[in-house]
């Protein structure tokens, strides 16, 4: 215990350290930008105004060295060095900056002003205009700004340090050298900066205007009506049964909490199943384990999307299994409601992601085990230990450290799961009023109720209740995902120590 709680103490300061440092370094970025301003030249001082302009004159004389093949006097080639002197200043840097510049006024101007003009508190835009449209280009005009005046930040830091260096006398990077680096010495820049472009177009913009839209009334027109007002925290109170609304907070309670029992069911019914096929499948008593090994490994190589499809057509109240039931062996009087009756759906859902999700666990599981050194066991074996004993010291623990972050990313995940819940109740009906008014099933989880809000609302497609929605889930998932993250990094370090 002591030494537990020593790591533990341990990990806190150095996470500590690590969010000082952050806090200093960001620190020390403003405290330069600061320097320039007070301490620059005029040129960057100008700079603040025209981004990069201290580029262009911030330059000096600079020795450098070339060599040379020459023809000698015996008609052999030599190689000879030579020095020379040349002006360098850093015009492609600012001939980038000025680009960048111009580009985010083009962009406030032509697009930005525009649409800002006709964001109001009451009503969004004017009559007739694509109010989505409008807030799009709206948010995409701010995120511009700001990354620009990052770039444009970094840009005046840069210029306060090429003037003192000419100060000091020492070198500058020439144009050649800066392009040079960007396939050399900074190739991360070239490479990081699509994926750092995708994010912000696929990622970010799509998550603030999902919460946007979460405080405006979008889609209560109509199908096909682009225009919405603001509408305030009137959407939140609809759904937390706060000035109105009662329907949508019944449904919402229920359906988080069905939500986060199939995410625990889903995770670790899969993973006790995998645990107990690996275990059989590891036993030296269990004949012909390739054959079964391959049986199991086949409902990974067949697309998920059609052992869901061909299981919903199997349990439906006409299908196979009810017919042969009912009709062929008369079982039963009146078919099963595998997928009709709320309660049964449910346990339905949870077997049928045991068959396509456990395969992947007894892989897993398969492997850890089959790297638990054997000295261990036969130690135990020898101090008397049973075999229940040495599977809950030896064994569980072994696979518990190399599963716990995947049980848990595996868990976000699957408060996520679409595809399961969707293919199995996509022709369910529900009978329940209260349901049907907000476009839900009982065997809905949040993603597949949000999917049905904007997808099957008749003429209300209610998108500002699914961006609530929406965002729950992202609130959801982020905790849980950085819960992994932390949780990775405490198992890896144990890792090391052992």
């Amino acid at each position: 215990m002591a030494n537990q709680s020593t790591t533990a103490l341990a990990s806190r300061k150095k996470e500590k350290n690590i969010f000082r440092r952050f806090l200093g370094k960001i620190g020390d970025y403003f405290r330069s930008i600061g320097q320039a301003l007070v301490h620059g030249d005029v040129w960057t001082k100008l700079s603040f105004l025209i981004s990069g302009l201290g580029y262009f004159v911030h330059g000096h004389e600079q020795e450098f060295v070339r060599d040379e093949i020459v023809r000698g006097e015996d008609g052999h080639p030599d190689v000879i060095t030579v020095k020379f002197r040349r002006y360098v200043n850093q015009w492609l840097r600012g001939l980038f900056y000025l680009a960048l510049e111009a580009a985010a006024v083009l962009v406030l101007v032509f697009v930005g002003i525009p649409n800002f003009a006709k964001l109001g508190l009451n009503d969004i835009v004017l009559d007739k205009d694509d109010s989505f449209l409008i807030l799009l280009q709206s948010v995409v005009t701010i995120l511009v700004l700001v990354l620009f005046l990052f770039l444009h930040l970094g840009a005046v830091r840069g210029v306060y340090q090429s003037e003192l260096a000419v100060k000091e006398g020492r070198p500058i990077k020439s144009a050649l050298q800066d392009l040079h680096d960007l396939i050399d010495d900074r190739f991360y820049v070239t490479v990081l900066a699509l994926p750092i472009i995708g994010i912000l177009a696929f990622t970010l913009i799509p998550t603030i205007m999902m919460i946007l839209i979460a405080f405006t009334n979008y889609g209560a027109s109509g199908i096909g009506s682009s225009n919405f007002s603001w509408v305030g925290g009137a959407n939140w109170g609809s759904l937390f049964g706060l000035g109105g609304g009662a329907e949508f907070a019944e449904v919402f309670g229920k359906q988080l909490l069905w939500t986060l029992l199939w995410a625990f069911f889903a995770t670790f019914t899969c993973f006790f199943g995998g645990l107990l096929l690996a275990l059989l499948l590891n036993s030296r008593r269990t004949r012909f384990t390739k054959v079964w090994r391959t049986g199991f490994v086949i409902t990974i190589a067949v697309p998920q999307f059609v052992s869901l499809m061909l299981i919903r057509y199997f349990l439906g109240d006409y299908g196979i299994v009810n017919n042969l039931l009912v009709e062929t062996w008369h079982v039963i009087d009146k078919p099963i409601g595998f997928l009709s009756d709320p309660l049964i759906t449910k346990f339905t859902i949870i077997l049928v992601n045991c068959w396509v999700g456990f395969p992947y666990l007894m892989l897993m599981i398969s492997g850890i085990l089959l790297n638990i050194p054997a000295d261990l066991y036969e130690s135990a074996s020898i101090d008397g230990a049973s075999r229940p004993r040495m599977f809950w010291s030896i064994t569980m623990p072994y696979i518990l450290q190399v599963c716990t972050p995947y049980l848990i990313s595996s868990f976000v995940s699957n408060i996520n799961n679409f595809n399961v819940i969707y293919l199995l109740t996509m022709d369910a009906e529900e009978h329940e009023m209260a349901y049907q008014a907000v476009n839900a099933k009982q065997s809905d989880l949040l993603i597949t109720w949000l999917y049905n809000m904007i997808s099957a609302g008749g003429a209300t497609p209610r998108y500002y209740m699914a961006s609530i929605i929406g965002i729950i889930m992202f609130t959801i998932s982020t905790i849980f995902t950085l819960i992994a993250f932390n949780l990775s990094q405490r198992t890896a370090q144990k890792g090391r120590k052992a």
